[in-house]
């Protein structure tokens, strides 16, 4: 329960942090930048959940193969982004491309309407994480 906690406490309270950062970014219309918040902010949530509840520590960075790795509990996380859905898969690889095209690509303009879905998506993405890491919680006790 402690090391659950402990990497709750870690990387989920981040990831709702850089959540927190991206809207304002995106408030003050700079989408670049609250696209790579987002990024930042799933990221630290899937090393949450899966150190929490798998004990697993993760080092990685590619967001496919951490939400693959919480499909070992739960199939809630990747059903956030309807990935079935080509809006779905839009949105998913905006967020992928989202930290490298930050970063490295001086073009890279997001669209508004675009940010905006992705936002509501990684909201939603981390209310789901912390219900899951409570329900783990509650489980083990």
């Amino acid at each position: 329960i402690e090391r659950a906690k402990f990497n709750w406490q870690r990387w989920g309270l981040q990831g709702n942090e850089f959540l927190r950062g991206a809207e304002l970014y995106r408030a003050d219309n700079n989408f670049r930048l609250a696209a790579f918040l987002l990024h930042q902010s799933v990221e630290s949530v899937l090393k949450a959940i899966i150190q929490a509840i798998l004990g697993y520590r993760v080092q990685m960075h590619n967001l496919s193969r951490l939400l693959r790795l919480t499909l070992l509990f739960s199939d809630e996380l990747k059903n956030v982004f309807d990935l079935r859905t080509t809006e779905g898969a839009q949105i998913f690889t905006l967020l992928q491309n989202a930290y490298s095209q930050s970063r490295y690509n001086s073009s890279f303009e997001p669209d508004e309407e675009s940010v905006r879905k992705l936002a509501k998506r990684v909201t939603l993405f981390y209310s789901t994480a912390e219900s899951i890491y409570l329900q783990f919680l509650k489980d083990i006790k």
